[in-house]
């Protein structure tokens, strides 16, 4: 069996009112008892102790409240700084994991007593609305996750464990202000100053996509703030890979910056009384003459 140093469980909680006690359930029933459950409440409008009455109470769980809405980033960074565990583990508050989950990522860290340890990454796809991460294989294997390459690894931070004193020592924490790819910063973070990982299997993550009444549409409206997005994870992102070997440059960043610029990049569009006289117009080239005459951008 694993030693019995403690794991402290971060969870911040944002209006996930509805999944909160499956996910702190998941945790409360692991293999491995040693740990501790930090939910960091960031304001939301659905009250967490609200939540957290539906479940037994439980000494190993932690309520902590800074009092305002500051995103998941601050909150899981006030997590880290109160957590008086050996080892850190950030699970989102609509996810779960399997029962084996924290002990089998111990072991494989105590295997190649390395500061970063977890599963191995096969996704498949259960349920329309939920993605299984993890693998059956009890193997245990020691991969550089400094360099890009196989479907193991994985810029995601729900799949490791890490030490503290490692995070501590290398001040490694989520980009405060940033939500949106704030996980990949801080993997090329731990990437850099770990170079390699512990992985095993035998346990899976299970993460449950928005449905898709919770999911906003576009709105032409949001311009402005991707375009701050993407010019705070820009420069973040630039701080981070100076730490790499010149030249160095990571896919799935590359790829969200495509992505955020999409976002922030006004769209084309047609109000509504343009659309309603080009529709009446039969003559094409004198609709398509309306339609150009009346198509803008946002602002």
């Amino acid at each position: 069996m694993p030693t019995n140093k403690k794991v402290s469980v971060i969870i911040p909680f944002y209006n996930e009112y509805d999944y909160l006690e499956n996910t702190i359930m998941s945790v409360l029933l692991q293999s491995y008892k040693n740990i501790e459950i930090l939910v960091v409440d960031d304001s939301g409008v659905h009250g967490v102790r609200q939540a957290l009455n539906k479940i037994k109470k439980d000494r190993r769980i932690r309520l902590l409240d800074y009092g305002v809405n500051r995103g998941v980033s601050a909150a899981r960074n006030f997590g880290l700084d109160n957590a008086t565990g050996d080892w850190i583990y950030f699970l989102d508050a609509d996810d779960f994991i399997s029962s084996g989950f924290i002990e089998r990522c111990v072991r494989a860290a105590e295997f190649a007593n390395l500061p970063v340890a977890g599963i191995i990454r096969h996704m498949n796809i259960p349920d329309k609305h939920i993605a299984r991460f993890g693998s059956n294989s009890m193997d245990f294997v020691i991969y550089p996750i400094d360099t890009i390459g196989g479907t193991d690894v994985a810029a995601m931070h729900h799949q490791y464990i890490y030490e503290k004193k490692f995070l501590d020592d290398n001040k490694i924490r989520f980009c405060d202000g940033l939500v949106f790819g704030e996980d990949l910063l801080f993997y090329l973070l731990v990437a850099h100053y770990a170079k390699f990982a512990s992985l095993t299997g035998g346990a899976f993550y299970y993460f449950r996509a928005p449905s898709p009444e919770k999911v906003r549409p576009y709105r032409t409206q949001d311009c402005k703030k991707w375009a701050i997005t993407k010019q705070k994870f820009e420069t973040e992102y630039a701080k981070i890979i100076a730490l790499y070997k010149p030249g160095f440059k990571h896919p799935d960043a590359e790829n969200l910056i495509k992505g955020i610029t999409r976002m922030a990049t006004p769209q084309m569009r047609t109000p509504w009384w343009g659309r309603m006289i080009s529709g009446v117009i039969p003559v094409r080239k004198w609709r398509r003459k309306v339609r150009s005459h009346f198509a803008q951008r946002c602002n």
